[in-house]
């Protein structure tokens, strides 16, 4: 098999793995907050090893790609494919290519067989919009059922803070468009899973086969979607089927949830682990087994065909 691209946050990456290992220097991190100072190599392979992208590669003799960085959004998901498959294009993006921080790996289409894409929590996406000729940027809330920041988005690319932006320009630009809440929340995540569609599309086009994983169920207006459904890796465990890896880990948080994984962790968890909520070493083997199941059974069809 050739090789396998995953995209998506930080439960792809790995965060909290290294807690497993027999390694010194593990940080601590407050939630969500992360400091990359705080990482060593060391930790960043030993994760590499144990996360559910390289358990996958590793069942079918090949190799894995993932993000360089850590967390992230759909947005930069994307920008993820776009940046490893950029350079052999003939409309290669400048933008793309000034990231590296996403990755600094190069890939012919030919080179993939497969891109798993993660879908992660929608408000982490900014909506674009205009209102009387400049362009804005609006973040809904994490509970996704408001709005938190509003930017400008300047000439140069780059995002500025709006003072009273809620009020005096999203709002407005609501009230024009006879748009309620509901209605820019729909516009949002309609807007992204398109994009994200649209350019899984573009990727079988090319040859890629692409397959789809959920962390939330924020998602769940694609689920009925044919495109998404066809491509959604269920994740069964003990004969029950989750959705989503949310789903998984509150079936039982006491193996999914680092910080409740006592005994992934022989009896006794961590001091720097007892804050992260990240997917437990075992939760990566399971989500795994339902990766390889799930192009294993393409496979199966692919023959009986």
């Amino acid at each position: 098999m050739k090789g396998l691209v995953f995209a998506g946050c930080s439960f792809t990456w790995g965060q909290g793995l290294y807690f497993y290992s027999d390694l010194n220097h593990t940080p601590k991190f407050d939630d969500w907050v992360y400091d990359y100072s705080l990482m060593t190599d060391a930790l960043i392979k030993f994760k590499d090893t144990i996360r559910f992208p390289r358990l996958v590669a590793n069942h079918f003799n090949t190799f894995d790609v993932c993000k360089a960085t850590n967390g992230g959004s759909d947005v930069t998901s994307l920008m993820f494919l776009k940046k490893i498959f950029d350079k052999y294009q003939q409309t290669a993006n400048p933008l793309i290519r000034s990231c590296p921080w996403l990755s600094e790996e190069n890939y012919y289409f030919d080179d993939i067989e497969y891109v798993i894409f993660q879908m992660t929590q929608p408000y982490r996406s900014g909506f674009k919009f205009i209102y009387k000729g400049k362009n804005y940027i609006v973040y809904p809330t994490p509970k996704f059922n408001n709005v938190s920041i509003i930017r400008e988005m300047l000439e140069d690319g780059l995002e500025e803070n709006v003072e009273n932006g809620i009020d005096d320009i999203f709002l407005k630009w609501l009230d024009e468009n006879n748009y309620t809440i509901q209605d820019y929340l729909d516009l949002h995540m309609n807007h992204f899973n398109n994009e994200i569609k649209n350019y899984l599309k573009y990727l079988e086009a090319n040859g890629i086969k692409t397959k789809v994983l959920f962390w939330m169920n924020e998602s769940s207006v694609v689920f009925d979607d044919d495109f998404y459904k066809d491509r959604h890796i269920l994740l069964e465990h003990e004969g029950k089927t989750y959705k989503t890896i949310w789903d998984l880990q509150n079936s039982c948080k006491e193996r999914f949830v680092i910080a409740n994984d006592k005994e992934g962790f022989g009896g006794k968890i961590p001091e720097n682990a007892l804050s992260d909520i990240h997917p437990s070493k075992y939760c990566h083997e399971v989500i795994a087994k339902n990766v390889i199941n799930s192009i294993s059974n393409d496979y199966k069809i692919k023959k009986l065909i």
